[in-house]
């Protein structure tokens, strides 16, 4: 089963309660591929640079003013960091573009365009020759979404193999990626962060959820499985998606932006909420499965947050590029709440216990 690409995830007894679903978002909240490093990012990010703006326990991507200290300067540069085990272990092509497209929406996350990038390619083993096919494949995925994405490729090196034994992110002898890129920005002021900060603000989500939970962390952590068709990645979609996110931020029109990446839906809004602060409530609208509906990491998606006065602009300018999108609900309460599209509730916790999940391993 491990790798298999034809593996289908629905063979499996998947969560359809609410306690299975509420358990199941627990633990992959305090996974070590989930769980908050913000302490860590806080810690590096302003001990020695004074002029970071926001750090990745803040924002999708950390920023930094770009100029000399004193002076009224805007510019401002963005990085962001992703990596891709599970997913090039199915396919090493297909996994090294979506970290390539994740590293570019978490940049657009907070209003900045890719400037270059570089990759850290991850052999199948400790024989190089034999990883040969599986580095070849990464490279080509690595190269190719870089074009796609508009990145050149600055440097890129290979990993050395550990001792080869299990992780967190793969099996031994998976093929991986780790892709680091660099933005830039015209106006930190404008920079926004992934918390939802205001009470009553409106949750969008930008894109569709596709039923895909192959090579998903769901899998991994519920039923240790690490197969299956990974998410597809549409460059297009990609791109669109990327340009109105910086268009919205730069008018001003969206609050706070986050990526939808490992863990799902689900875990992006409670990422979104421990991070600012308050909970929500939210119905989906799709027809899938709870733990599709919940848990699939379908590629392209981003959770923004504007208040009421600015809804119909963020609309008129999702509408005019033709982005699906779905007004969720609100940032509301101390509790963080998902309904289905038949008002059924799939997960209803406060957010005190999400939280303590979520800052539960890395201090």
């Amino acid at each position: 089963m491990e790798n298999n690409v034809d593996f289908d995830p629905h063979s499996l007894p998947l969560d359809m309660s609410r306690d299975d679903l509420e358990t199941a978002l627990m633990e992959m909240l305090a996974s070590p591929s989930v769980v908050s490093s913000h302490r860590i990012a806080d810690a590096y990010s302003r001990q020695d640079l004074s002029d970071t703006v926001v750090s990745t326990g803040e924002a999708d991507a950390c920023v930094m003013r770009a100029g000399d200290p004193g002076e009224a300067y805007a510019l401002g540069v963005a990085m962001a960091c992703c990596g891709s085990q599970r997913f090039c272990a199915t396919d090493p092509k297909l996994g090294a573009e979506s970290a390539v497209v994740a590293c570019v929406r978490r940049l657009a996350c907070v209003g900045a365009t890719p400037v270059a990038a570089t990759s850290q390619l991850i052999p199948s083993g400790h024989d190089l020759a034999a990883s040969r096919p599986a580095l070849r494949e990464l490279l080509a995925g690595v190269t190719g979404a870089c074009r796609e994405m508009a990145s050149p490729v600055v440097d890129g090196d290979i990993l050395p193999c550990g001792d080869g034994s299990k992780d967190e992110c793969g099996a031994e002898g998976d093929p991986g990626v780790w892709v680091s890129m660099v933005g830039s920005l015209d106006d930190c002021d404008k920079v926004v962060g992934k918390g939802f900060v205001t009470e009553g603000d409106i949750i969008v989500m930008v894109g569709e959820t596709a039923d895909e939970l192959g090579g998903s962390q769901y899998l991994h952590v519920r039923h240790s499985v690490d197969a299956g068709a990974v998410p597809q990645v549409d460059f297009e979609r990609e791109r669109v998606v990327n340009d109105v996110l910086c268009q919205g931020i730069d008018a001003g029109l969206i609050h706070g932006a986050h990526a939808c990446g490992e863990g799902g839906l689900a875990v992006a809004l409670v990422e979104s909420a421990v991070v600012g602060g308050h909970g929500f409530v939210v119905a989906l609208d799709d027809d899938l499965d709870p733990a599709s509906s919940l848990f699939s990491e379908t590629q392209g998606r981003v959770i923004v947050t504007v208040d009421s006065e600015h809804s119909d602009d963020l609309a008129d300018l999702l509408d005019a590029t033709e982005v699906p999108y779905t007004a969720l609900g609100a940032v509301h309460g101390d509790r963080v709440r998902i309904d289905d599209e038949r008002q059924h509730t799939l997960i209803d916790l406060p957010l005190e216990q999400v939280s303590g999940a979520y800052d539960s391993v890395v201090d």
